[in-house]
């Protein structure tokens, strides 16, 4: 593609952020529904932001591939960005967005299952989505599904059986015992096609560790909070991914996977009305 294609692609995508908003709508509606109904961990009388609010923002700083807490303040700290961002997830628009500080101090205390429940569900619930549209698509196309041990639940198993595909789940020992047994009458043959899973899974980390963000970075000293970090940073890679497929990709909109994060990280100051935001549905909260 030349240099005139690809000036003419990159105007299609006027406003990156709004197309991301647009897709996580889409895929993952009740998310900063979701974080606002996570367990509080703070004292009432200290609380300043929502959880909404705590988790929204960190989410953000994933989605724009932010490395540092203090650098997620200094980007963040731009009125229009605060107010943007907080219109993005659903509060009415605020002067600043929660400090890096006391981000930190917030994910010392909240307990990690919180943020692996919203991650499982997004994740799940994507598949079952994206499964349909196969499906439908290629009725007839014989499909082997390699996944980890999040899919091993009845309803997704159910779905692969109603389907009549096969499906091969990475088990974690000792996260299901119901079916050790079973598990260990897997041949290696079989064996050997779930490692390939594995390795798609390890191409998944290199591209946080130095194309989305790196994940490697040590955000806080403390480990409950290293853990929450780690979760948030794969909630917005999901989110991520689901973008560049469904807008990016369909779009034909090349972008080498460096500048991704830095001109989502670039719209979040374009200045926005009230119908550049996703629409409210029954999870948001409208906003004036």
């Amino acid at each position: 593609m030349g240099r005139k294609e690809q000036r003419i692609k990159k105007r299609l995508e006027k406003n990156p952020v709004k197309e991301l908003n647009k897709i996580q709508n889409r895929y993952s509606s009740p998310l900063f529904w979701k974080f606002a109904h996570t367990e509080d961990p703070r004292h009432p009388s200290y609380i300043t932001y929502t959880n909404r609010m705590m988790l929204g923002t960190l989410y953000y700083k994933g989605i724009a591939g932010i490395d540092s807490m203090q650098e997620m303040t200094e980007q963040f700290n731009d009125e229009t960005v605060s107010k943007n961002l907080s219109m993005f997830i659903g509060e009415k628009a605020g002067e600043y967005v929660p400090h890096h500080v006391t981000e930190n101090e917030y994910l010392e205390r909240l307990d990690p299952m919180e943020l692996e429940e919203i991650k499982q569900d997004c994740e799940t619930k994507a598949f079952l989505r994206l499964a349909g549209r196969i499906k439908k698509r290629f009725p007839r196309l014989l499909i082997l599904l390699l996944a980890d041990s999040l899919y091993a639940s009845k309803t997704v198993m159910d779905l692969c059986r109603e389907y009549k595909w096969e499906f091969l789940i990475r088990y974690k020992k000792g996260s299901i015992p119901s079916i050790m047994g079973e598990y260990e009458k897997i041949p290696e043959k079989m064996a050997e096609t779930g490692r390939k899973r594995w390795k798609i899974e390890n191409e998944g980390f290199n591209r946080q560790k130095n194309w989305q963000g790196s994940i490697t970075h040590t955000c806080s000293w403390n480990d409950q909070a290293q853990k929450n970090h780690y979760l948030m940073a794969q909630i917005s890679d999901f989110m991520k991914q689901l973008y560049e497929y469904y807008y990016l990709r369909k779009n034909g909109i090349e972008k080498k996977q460096k500048n991704i994060s830095s001109d989502l990280l670039e719209s979040f100051g374009q200045r926005i009305t009230k119908e550049d935001i996703f629409p409210v549905d029954e999870y948001t909260q409208s906003f004036n």
